[in-house]
């Protein structure tokens, strides 16, 4: 791929609208890092304290998140209700949803040998908690996509009931031909999420 320097992006919002133009950067600077095999690995974080008022809410994400499960102990809540928290929950839950795929449509973009970037790619999007109000560390959301090119069996919804996420990250490093049968610390990994590969 031919690599150049991108053109320069300009000021950056200074309230929390920045969050939306700090994504389509990061989005740019991942995919353009990967064309030019810059790096072969990517993470991303979005900050969750921010109220998301580009969707029209003035409270901060983990406040929206105790007040969906129900839990209007938040000071920002003081004037709110469960279904008003949820549905502001719900809005930012689903712009995620869609920055992810504008982030796949991006990778997809993008010539790479006989097919396109994501033919070559896997994105994992998760969220560290299950229920969000009371930071509930079971049943974490994950969504694995990959490219046509990738050891990974899609389009289909997996319960792995009460296995460790790290079953999983195992089996993603399995797929990219790393044979190790544990991942992170021993104690939480019972082995590779199998169900996954091909």
């Amino acid at each position: 791929p031919i690599c150049t320097q991108p053109p320069a992006v300009g000021a950056e919002p200074t309230d929390s609208s920045a969050i939306p133009w700090q994504t389509d950067r990061n989005f740019e600077l991942a995919v353009n890092a990967l064309k030019c095999d810059l790096t072969r690995v990517v993470t991303m974080y979005w900050r969750t304290d921010a109220a998301p008022s580009w969707l029209g809410s003035s409270i901060g994400q983990h406040a929206l998140g105790h007040g969906a499960a129900g839990a209007l102990d938040e000071p920002a809540l003081a004037n709110s209700t469960v279904a008003a928290a949820l549905e502001q929950f719900t809005k930012l839950q689903v712009w995620y949803a869609a920055q992810v795929a504008k982030l796949v449509q991006m990778l997809k973009s993008v010539p790479d040998g006989d097919g396109t970037l994501f033919d070559n790619t896997c994105v994992l999007w998760c969220n560290e908690y299950g229920v969000g109000g009371q930071h509930e560390d079971q049943n974490l959301p994950f969504a694995l996509l990959s490219g046509r090119n990738m050891p990974f069996r899609g389009g289909r919804y997996l319960n792995a009931g009460n296995r460790p996420h790290n079953d999983l990250f195992c089996a993603i490093a399995q797929g990219f031909g790393i044979p190790d049968s544990k991942f992170g610390d021993p104690t939480f990994c019972t082995g590779p999420f199998g169900s996954i590969l091909v």
